[in-house]
């Protein structure tokens, strides 16, 4: 009792501190304790009433997994506003446990009844095509963020319901790890599609090719899907961009893009399973895939909540469209009929045989995923861009001739892919080999009594493109620093590394797991610099920005130990 003593003091304790946020507390105590059956809603002006004994009313039990005060010292910094602080300390501190909040009722959800009443037949709002996020022109791509928010903030027919039925979707089972995967996705991912159209029926669900991020010779993090004009912070909460401020549910929208753990779709991948010709050699390795995309984002996109980020529609819209790449394949090249191609049924995994009704979607059976329905009535699909139609024309996108893919590009360090050759070519003339034949004193005579002397060369050359890359980040003597847009950008990045650590480790366990060793994406937030440089003294292709090197204005350096 004690214990709970101190508890209680403590929870009085924080709130006196939230004097001023009073209102705003209240209603996230609503939010918190409103699902719970049997709890009253907490009062917040009670428990700052110093007349008021606790055991006098009901308390509402919560965890307190560090104390408020520890938090909020650790939050207010450069990164975090003060009221956000005091906002996410009062969650944490107050956060109740909702014995891993299963308990959804289906009944509450919904948000895919109110747009399948009209029947699965047609949509109301009609036809569309749906394309490639990054060659949406700036109207187009700022009418589909607006009609997300718009979604966002609707009443009942939300984007928050939708994650819910995902939530308990992943749940239940009968969406993942089984053959209903594809087909109960593609019905969902339509249905919320139609909920944006109801808003503005120009809008389309776009899909995110995160092929094209994977090709990138840097670290994806510093794709342009991550700035301020697409998605948003990557790298934390997501506080910038369209979304900013978004919740999903009892905790606000979380990125951690390029943590080590996971990976972007592959093209190899892609390749490989078109070479199948039947839905069940296919969806399984495909959903794996799939899977660590998902841990790649992280955060939100990692859990339970992951239909809650803006990126998962886009993400599986991707998924889908590469299936019905596959469906075309079975029509044209296996001679198979993908609309009647549901595998048999799986004693283990009923919920996924074809009869199966969907789970949050009982009107549709798991084989009505497979129609042909979908694609003739409500939607198809514009190509991924490709190097022949020069990366659907987007100023987003460039292709790299020597692997012949689109490729994304930067949104940090887009400029000065010159000024860092000139300097890898000055570093490489400063290297043993290069001293020796302009002229410098080998290790012989005067120069192995003294190396250090003016006319000696200095030190072996590097014997591999990794010694090299080493000796060109490192750069211990500091004679030929990297130029300022390296340093700048690098600053940006380590200042979301720290943004992402101020904040507190979100609660739940990650539905998605991460990919075994050897197959996450070792291209981190961190290696920035030597990704950068590696790419360079590699001649990698790392943006289309600047002047064509094979017109003979750009200095190409190559590695040659000799």
């Amino acid at each position: 009792m004690d214990e709970f003593s101190k508890t209680q003091e403590n929870m009085a304790n924080q709130v006196k501190e939230l004097y001023d946020e009073r209102d705003t507390c209240t209603d996230m105590l609503d939010n918190v304790t409103s699902r719970i059956e049997g709890r009253p809603k907490a009062d917040v002006y009670l428990m700052y009433d110093n007349d008021t004994r606790y055991d006098d009313f009901d308390v509402v039990g919560v965890r307190v997994p560090f104390s408020y005060a520890d938090c909020y010292k650790d939050l207010v910094n450069n990164y975090v506003p003060e009221n956000s602080a005091k906002l996410w300390c009062l969650r944490a501190a107050l956060w109740q446990s909702k014995q891993d909040d299963d308990n959804d009722d289906e009944d509450d959800l919904k948000c895919v009844l109110e747009i399948a009443k009209y029947g699965v037949r047609k949509p109301a709002t009609g036809f569309r095509t749906r394309r490639e996020y990054r060659t949406l022109s700036l109207e187009e791509r700022n009418r589909f963020h607006a009609a997300l928010n718009s979604l966002y903030h609707s009443n009942h027919t939300n984007v928050t319901c939708f994650a819910l039925i995902h939530r308990m979707a992943l749940i239940k089972g009968g969406a993942h790890g089984g053959n209903a995967f594809l087909p109960w996705h593609r019905a969902f991912i339509t249905f919320f599609e139609e909920a944006l159209r109801r808003i503005d029926d120009r809008v389309f669900l776009p899909y995110w090719d995160s092929s094209m991020d994977d090709n990138m010779a840097v670290s994806p993090a510093l794709s342009v899907m991550w700035d301020n004009n697409h998605m948003g912070t990557g790298s934390g909460v997501v506080n910038s961009g369209p979304f900013a401020g978004w919740i999903a549910r009892d905790n606000p929208l979380t990125r951690n893009v390029a943590s080590g753990k996971g990976s972007l779709y592959e093209q190899s991948r892609i390749d490989q399973v078109m070479g199948y010709c039947m839905l069940a050699d296919f969806h399984g390795l495909w959903e794996r895939g799939h899977n660590s995309v998902h841990v790649w984002v992280g955060g939100t996109m990692a859990g339970l909540m992951a239909a809650a980020d803006p990126v998962f529609w886009m993400h599986h819209a991707f998924v889908d469209y590469q299936w019905e790449k596959f469906r075309e394949r079975q029509k044209t090249v296996c001679g198979i009929d993908p609309a009647s191609d549901y595998p048999p049924n799986n004693p283990d995994k009923p919920e996924h045989n074809p009869e199966a009704r969907m789970v949050g979607m009982q009107f549709l059976a798991n084989e009505d995923g497979i129609k042909d329905t979908w694609t003739d009535a409500w939607y198809n699909y514009s190509d991924t861009p490709k190097c022949s139609n020069n990366c659907g024309g987007s100023s987003e996108l460039f292709c790299d001739e020597a692997s012949g893919l689109c490729v994304s590009e930067m949104r940090l360090f887009a400029p000065g892919a010159t000024q860092i050759r000139n300097v890898i070519r000055t570093k490489r003339a400063a290297t043993y080999a290069d001293l020796i034949q302009r002229g410098a004193k080998p290790y012989t005579g005067k120069c192995s009594i003294d190396p250090y002397a003016q006319e000696c060369a200095k030190g072996p050359p590097p014997r591999t493109v990794e010694q090299l890359v080493e000796a060109l980040v490192n750069d211990d003597d500091k004679r030929y620093p990297l130029p300022p847009v390296i340093k700048d950008a690098e600053e940006k990045l380590r200042d979301e590394i720290d943004y992402f650590y101020s904040y507190p480790e979100e609660k739940g366990i990650p539905f998605f797991k991460p990919a075994p060793e050897g197959k996450n994406d070792c291209r981190t937030r961190e290696t920035f610099v030597y990704d950068i440089v590696k790419a360079l003294v590699t001649e990698k292709k790392i943006t289309g920005t600047i002047e064509n090197p094979t017109k003979g204005n750009v200095t190409r350096v190559k590695y040659n130990p000799n």
